[in-house]
């Protein structure tokens, strides 16, 4: 698999994939977990962290660096048709409580994270798959709600 194509590869090879639900959102056998809104509805950020770890071995275990996750993105615009329950909450507290528990889990696991998708991507009404969509807000409104999580992640630590 991917640590085979450390050895044909003339200089090191960093390996990046979008795990949000782990590594069963795209390999049979591996773990699958609930949507980022399931997992907060629990109320247990250790098992928001618990997430991160298990998909940090299991990606290390194949050769994998960086996982594209977790979303960051607060939902914050019911008509998403991309984000909603990817993300942890319309609520940025909770998105920070559960993505930095996500994010240190999966440094503490021995890979990195990748704090995504983009500030304000919550609150869009397109699918970003598909068009560009466009967040028309004052910079002031990010800043108090779409940025805060990004921000939050960063000052603790998200090493990508």
């Amino acid at each position: 698999m991917v640590k085979n194509g450390q050895k044909w590869a003339k200089i090191p090879l960093l390996v990046s994939a979008d795990y949000e639900r782990g590594l069963g959102q795209w390999m049979r056998g591996a773990t699958l977990f609930p949507s980022n809104m399931a997992v907060a509805a629990t109320g247990n950020t250790d098992l928001s962290y618990q997430q991160g770890e298990v998909t940090a071995k299991e990606a290390n275990a194949i050769g994998v660096h960086i996982t594209l996750a977790p979303v960051m993105d607060v939902n914050n615009n019911p008509e998403n048709p991309i984000i909603n329950f990817r993300s942890y909450s319309d609520d940025p507290n909770m998105v920070i409580d559960y993505g930095n528990a996500f994010i240190k889990g999966v440094q503490e696991g021995g890979i990195y994270a990748c704090a995504k998708h983009f500030p304000g991507h919550g609150d869009t009404s397109q699918d970003s798959h598909l068009t560009l969509p466009r967040v028309e807000r004052m910079r002031e409104s990010l800043e108090q709600c779409e940025l805060i999580p990004f921000s939050h992640a960063i000052q603790q630590g998200l090493e990508v």
